[in-house]
């Protein structure tokens, strides 16, 4: 008697939106398509990690942000605040490789739409969030210094500028 093939499930549906994994560059600030890319990339590169559970990729995908931030000299939030907006993030990108799946045209423009906000948003973990450094109430050791604020600038917006 032949086997029946077995179906696909929501949970073993394995499409990456932004390309090919890839390491984080050190030289900018990564948007939210370049954090994923990483996540896949961890998760591929060592089968050890491809097993191991979300929480502990998020962590080290958390530690490699925080820590090309830090290089960049901009003050960021807790390890914990970045974690848990990397863990939203997953989750969000989950449900759209999801419905990648539907037949639905309505849901994949959206998707298209998410991978183009993706591209274009700064991943931003600044401690800070003052445009205008003149009225911001931050504590200094939370403050963007002058110099940085150019840097972020571009980091939001062309992305010329490196570390």
């Amino acid at each position: 008697m032949a086997r029946a093939k077995g179906h696909k499930t929501c949970g073993s549906v394995n499409i990456n939106l932004f390309g090919s994994p890839c390491e984080l560059k050190e030289m900018q600030l990564p948007t939210y398509a370049d954090i994923m890319r990483h996540y896949y990339w961890l998760r591929n590169e060592n089968r050890d990690v491809y097993l191991q559970p979300v929480d502990d990729l998020v962590k080290m995908v958390g530690e490699k942000v925080t820590a090309i931030w830090i290089k960049a000299s901009i003050p960021v939030v807790s390890k914990q605040t970045v974690n848990g907006r990397i863990e939203d993030y997953y989750k969000k990108c989950r449900s759209v490789e999801k419905s990648l799946l539907r037949k639905d045209i309505k849901e994949k423009k959206n998707s298209k739409k998410f991978i183009q906000n993706a591209e274009s948003s700064l991943f931003d973990i600044s401690a800070c969030k003052y445009e205008d450094l003149d009225h911001c109430t931050c504590d200094k050791s939370r403050k963007v210094l002058k110099r940085e604020v150019t840097f972020l600038h571009d980091q939001t917006t062309v992305r010329e500028m490196c570390i």
